[in-house]
């Protein structure tokens, strides 16, 4: 089951934002919840996504939520320096301790791209996205986070 978003233009860009008074009202056992580092619109209740996850969790909801490896503060100026890569919003890098549980969810270079040029990753994709060196890195940051944690 899928529960609408709020959309909203932030840069010329949709954004959508979670609807916390009908994911209350529901009180899903879990949620699924795609873009951690999402900054909310101005008049939202809390800032980021974050504390609006922290909000549902507060309230009993478990969550299930994807960040990318860039937007982890205390590892996106490494991947800018990196990459090119620049996130437009992070989370404490702290972020990851939080969890019950991390996942890293990997695919090949190659099926990255593929779903580039498909459009599947939407246009909100970074374009140094596009270069098969700057997926490498990326995959290494992130399998490094992972031994690490």
């Amino acid at each position: 089951e899928r529960v609408p978003s709020i959309h909203w233009q932030r840069a010329g860009k949709e954004q959508k934002d979670l609807p916390l008074d009908v994911l209350l009202a529901r009180n899903p056992e879990v949620l699924l919840v795609d873009g951690l580092a999402h900054r909310n619109r101005e008049d939202a209740r809390f800032k980021s996504r974050l504390e609006d996850i922290q909000f549902l969790m507060d309230h009993g909801i478990s969550i299930i939520t994807t960040i990318n490896v860039y937007e982890l503060a205390g590892e996106d100026e490494f991947v800018f320096k990196m990459t090119g890569i620049k996130a437009e919003d992070t989370v404490p890098s702290n972020t990851l301790e939080l969890a019950d549980e991390v996942r890293l969810i990997d695919v090949s270079p190659e099926t990255i791209l593929k779903r580039i040029d498909e459009g599947v990753l939407g246009d909100s994709t970074h374009p140094a996205l596009s270069r098969r060196g700057n997926l490498g890195v990326l995959r290494e940051i992130s399998l490094r986070l992972m031994a690490e944690g």
